[in-house]
């Protein structure tokens, strides 16, 4: 899915996402809520791990 015409971009990495088929995607990238839930998994495993 593209938001307002472009991928957007951080630090030079592009975060491509789509929808899945059942909601209208093409399933081709992860759901932006996917990718919310794994950079918080992310966030308190570097957490837990500087402990």
């Amino acid at each position: 899915m593209r938001i307002g015409g472009s991928t957007p971009t951080n630090k030079g990495f592009e975060f491509r996402t789509d929808q899945s088929v059942d909601n209208g995607g093409d399933a081709s990238a992860p759901e932006p809520f996917d990718l919310f839930w794994g950079s918080l998994g992310t966030c308190g495993a570097f957490y837990v791990a500087s402990f």
